[in-house]
């Protein structure tokens, strides 16, 4: 009888964290380190002007500084869209090469991109190095979504929260990389910017032997793969121990109550009445990351810098600083996410995004008549950084993992990474094109998008913490099913 019930209703153990568990999720964390260097490198206006530094001497058709400053746009605006490209391949992609298969595959061509950017940076090819540009956005999209999906489905549901967020980590650790290489006196010169852009190669190139070694997924294999066994092996080595049964026998229920999911596709996700509000769900956190106002942030951040700094070489010192404070952020971030649990930390860090935007747009309005606002500026600025570190960046990824079953996990993330990377590319448009005309008054429209999103946080998305994906999707489910007999006790009234 106690077996019967405990088969019906398995609780999960408090699992540790183990060596094997730790090196699997720092090794795949390489891609989220790879992201945040090629980020930085590939969208930082001063690196951008020095790999187009010879092009008015060399192109007829480039002479006037606005038609420089068109291309320029133009290089960085398909970053994104690459990135648009590669959560879009991704379905397909883990669900036939596996995650591990996926991380390989796109470590080999991060390998070819760096080396391809370095080559266009030393024979000045300025179309050639736009072309490869996008296929590091092609990169980044896969980096930025199969990271975080792979070590998902290794942790267990104690440890899940802090191993996924970790991924936010290493991308900062990518960026302060990217900003200390690209001082005048290491790498950030025209000469030197073939060794910078090419080091992410190295890194990938470093990191495959690694992988080759490291465990598959173990709900990939039994779930998707109908391997049992395998899985069974895997999960005794990610958990140290033999006795793996419980997480067996909920995977096992997993893979009976999703039979209708199985071989579910972007198309077919987006076409099932029974996931519409996960889906949903799932487009109000990816969405409202890129339309917090990060965007307006970061292109405002420089100029506010520059109202406070005599030197406008310290302006690298006052970025290493803030990164410095994000990582610090993200580690308290990491330690909290499996305490206080993700609705908090999204509704605190939207709510102090929100709070930033007006705050930010009131105090740059009054600032050109009052410098000394510059200090009061630059404190909201950061308070904002902080803000979207808490929640926005990191907790909108793992919230989107965790609300699918298996077998429409990839499929429901491609559809996030892809709502992800288009509100990126959207909030850049509307932002450079508001920007010219409104001033820090476009702020005002993410702020209204921010707010919005914390409502909507605040009515749909549940709390996740300490939950099996199994026990999620029931509770979602149900919610969605009494929402729907409300409705209808409504109408009939």
């Amino acid at each position: 009888m106690m077996d019967m019930k405990q088969t019906e209703n398995p609780t999960p153990k408090k699992k540790k964290l183990t060596k094997m568990l730790a090196l699997a999720t720092v090794i795949s964390c390489t891609g989220s380190l790879q992201l945040g260097y090629m980020h930085w490198t590939v969208l930082n206006p001063d690196l951008l002007y020095l790999a187009f530094s010879n092009i008015t001497h060399e192109r007829i058709d480039i002479k006037s500084e606005e038609s420089l400053k068109l291309l320029l746009t133009f290089s960085i605006m398909i970053y994104p869209a690459g990135g648009l490209i590669g959560s879009l391949l991704l379905g397909p992609m883990v669900d036939n090469c596996g995650r591990k298969g996926t991380l390989l595959l796109n470590n080999g061509l991060a390998v070819v991109a760096a080396g391809l950017l370095s080559l266009s940076n030393i024979a000045d090819l300025h179309d050639f190095s736009v072309f490869v540009r996008f296929i590091v956005g092609i990169c980044s999209g896969m980096f930025s979504l199969m990271v975080p999906l792979y070590v998902v489905e290794i942790a267990p549901a104690n440890l899940r929260g802090g191993l996924t967020t970790t991924s936010i980590l290493f991308l900062l650790f990518g960026v302060i990389i990217a900003q200390v290489f690209s001082g005048r006196n290491i790498f950030g010169t025209k000469e030197r910017l073939p060794l910078m852009t090419g080091f992410t190669g190295i890194i990938a190139l470093l990191t495959i032997p690694f992988l080759i070694f490291s465990p598959e997924s173990p709900r990939f294999l039994l779930i998707q793969k109908s391997n049992e066994e395998k899985a069974r092996r895997v999960l005794k080595k990610l958990r140290g121990q033999d006795n793996v049964e419980d997480e067996i026998e909920e995977l096992r229920q997993e893979n009976h109550l999703e039979m209708a999911e199985k071989e579910m596709t972007v198309f077919s996700l987006l076409s099932s009445r029974n996931l519409r509000w996960h889906l949903i769900s799932v487009i109000v956190l990816m969405g409202g990351h890129q339309f917090s106002g990060v965007s307006g942030a970061y292109f405002y951040s420089e100029k506010i810098y520059r109202s406070i700094l005599t030197k406008a070489s310290n302006i690298r010192y006052m970025n290493l600083g803030v990164t410095c404070t994000l990582i610090v952020v993200t580690v308290i971030t990491i330690s909290a996410v499996d305490s206080v649990g993700r609705r908090f930390l999204l509704l605190l860090g939207f709510m102090i995004c929100s709070i930033c935007c007006i705050l930010l747009t009131l105090i740059l309005e009054l600032q050109g008549n009052n410098p000394w606002l510059g200090y009061f500026s630059t404190f909201f600025a950061i308070t904002f950084f902080i803000g979207h570190m808490i929640g926005p960046a990191p907790i909108t990824y793992l919230v989107t993992l965790e609300l699918f079953l298996q077998s429409s996990r990839a499929s429901a993330f491609v559809v996030g990474g892809f709502v992800n990377w288009l509100t990126r590319f959207l909030s850049l448009v509307i932002f450079l094109l508001l920007e010219p005309f409104t001033g820090p008054y476009s702020l005002l429209i993410f702020w209204f998008l921010c707010t919005t999103t914390f409502i909507c946080i605040f009515m749909m998305i549940p709390e996740t913490r300490d939950k099996t994906f199994l026990e999620t999707h029931q509770f979602i489910l149900l919610k969605a099913a009494k929402k729907k007999e409300k409705k209808e006790d409504q109408e009939a009234v």
